[in-house]
């Protein structure tokens, strides 16, 4: 019934974890989180696909932090909850080939990001 959690609270939990060797800032942006909240998991399987990942979550595997777009799915026996008192954010960075003009479609897409997400 909770519309949202704490970190802590996960302390004693089992981990899904997105594997290293496919992602290793994902992986370490995930571990700097859990051991800020002094958490040090125990991981019981590391997937090389968010959806697996949500997968072995729904069949009782184990918790997991994931992207909060992964909450689009839908997936049973999933419920994802935002974390309170933390806020959470990977770096990202957009590319495009600079020699390429009047592109209509990209120009609309980068002015949408720019309009949607802090650009620093």
């Amino acid at each position: 019934g909770q519309q949202s959690i704490n970190l802590h609270d996960l302390a004693n939990e089992t981990f899904v974890m997105f594997a290293r060797e496919v992602s290793p800032a994902t992986y370490d942006n995930v571990i700097a989180c859990l051991q800020q909240a002094g958490i040090h998991p125990q991981t019981r399987h590391a997937a090389m696909q968010w959806l697996t990942v949500m997968a072995l979550v729904s069949v009782g595997q184990g918790v997991s932090l994931v992207p909060g777009c992964m909450e689009k799915l839908g997936m049973n026996g999933v419920r994802l909850l935002p974390f309170r008192k933390i806020k959470v954010t990977t770096p990202a960075y957009m590319a495009w080939r600079k020699d390429v003009s009047d592109n209509a479609v990209r120009d609309a897409f980068i002015a949408s990001v720019r309009a949607t997400v802090p650009v620093h």
